[in-house]
């Protein structure tokens, strides 16, 4: 057994408090506990209570113990690790009785845990689990690399292959519905005017005439109903796509596209609360249309979680040009970027060193 270091008994005040305490424990709770109190029937409570603080007191730094090893003392009961709780419970509670603040009380379960697979007759330890390596995230990539950004979210929120396997497992109960989806958002934008205008200017790809009157802007006018493809073909990528780095890079193109970056054709910028709005749309259309497909109640929640994460990662794609997180970083992403400064031209540093370059080539001819 792990003997914690001698100020843990002094703290809880050495064999007197230790002897009060494991009164309380024993009178108040234990013997009072239907979980273990049959345990004690028959049982010498003095000798008990004398063995118990003993047992403690050497638990947490004081005298030597010459009692039994727990495992021989105990074996005969046939504990589970449901008695052992109920004890660690009533130690705690009769602990907090005499004001022993959480953090003792924590190291004391702490010493009490040490004892746990003796009292349980457990011959075969519980492994003790492994370190938990820490990750390094490189915060320059994370504000550069589209791709390494992705798969820093990705792990984070836990998206993997059987996610995608979610997905693809009712993409084609979803497929028909594409176009109920693409309706019903369209349908949304149009009710705010704020949204509806978004609609008024070109967008990237589109050659046609635009329709900048709102009023005469119709859902069956021609750049809506591009855009109405471009987001037909977006869920369908959603779909069927593997989750490869080209699909990365495309649903960062889908984000660029609707923000003023520089050297972007288009110039419709959406603010970003209207982009977080539609997206919550989108998923809680998704939503209904996967609960309206008849799936077993565990295939429909992962299906939910991946088109959730899915929306997560792409609505980072979009905060990331946005958010002014990054901003310090040269070429980072986003409309607040910290550009490398030109270097300025110096006319006069630039005479001089014309200057000495013509003396070298004069001083090369005399030789």
């Amino acid at each position: 057994m792990s003997v914690v270091e001698k100020t843990l008994y002094e703290t809880l005040g050495g064999d007197e408090t230790i002897a009060k305490v494991v009164d309380v424990f024993y009178g108040k709770y234990v013997l009072n506990d239907e979980r273990i109190k049959h345990f004690f029937v028959g049982i010498d409570m003095e000798k008990q209570r004398m063995m118990q603080s003993k047992f403690l007191a050497f638990a947490f730094g004081g005298p030597a113990f010459n009692g039994k090893k727990m495992n021989i003392a105990h074996r005969h009961l046939k504990l589970t690790d449901d008695h052992f709780d109920a004890v660690i419970d009533d130690l705690g509670k009769a602990l907090r009785d005499f004001d022993v603040s959480d953090e003792i009380i924590a190291k004391v379960v702490a010493v009490a845990e040490t004892t746990r697979d003796d009292v349980v007759g457990r011959t075969q330890k519980k492994p003790t689990p492994a370190a938990v390596e820490i990750e390094h995230v490189d915060r320059e990539l994370i504000h550069t690399d589209p791709v390494y950004r992705y798969l820093y979210v990705a792990k984070f929120v836990d998206f993997t292959d059987k996610d995608v396997e979610a997905i693809k497992s009712v993409s084609e109960q979803l497929a028909p519905l594409g176009a109920t989806l693409v309706d019903a958002v369209y349908d949304k934008l149009k009710k705010f005017d704020i949204t509806w205008e978004t609609m008024a200017k070109r967008h990237e790809g589109f050659s046609g005439e635009v329709v900048e009157d709102l009023n005469n802007l119709k859902a069956d006018s021609a750049q809506i109903k591009f855009r109405k493809d471009m987001l037909t073909r977006y869920i369908g990528r959603l779909l069927t796509n593997p989750y490869d780095e080209r699909m990365i890079k495309y649903l960062d193109w889908v984000a660029k596209i609707h923000t003023d970056i520089p050297g972007k054709k288009s110039k419709i910028n959406v603010e970003y609360i209207h982009i977080s709005a539609l997206l919550g749309f989108v998923e809680s259309t998704l939503i209904w249309a996967i609960s309206t497909l008849g799936l077993e109640r565990e295939h429909e929640l992962r299906a939910v979680l991946a088109f959730n994460k899915v929306l997560w990662l792409q609505n980072d794609f979009f905060a990331k040009y946005y958010a002014k997180d990054g901003s310090d970083i040269p070429n980072s992403f986003g409309l607040h970027a910290h550009q490398p400064e030109p270097s300025k031209f110096d006319l006069k540093s630039a005479l001089i060193g014309g200057a000495v370059a013509l003396l070298g080539v004069l001083a090369a001819k005399r030789l």
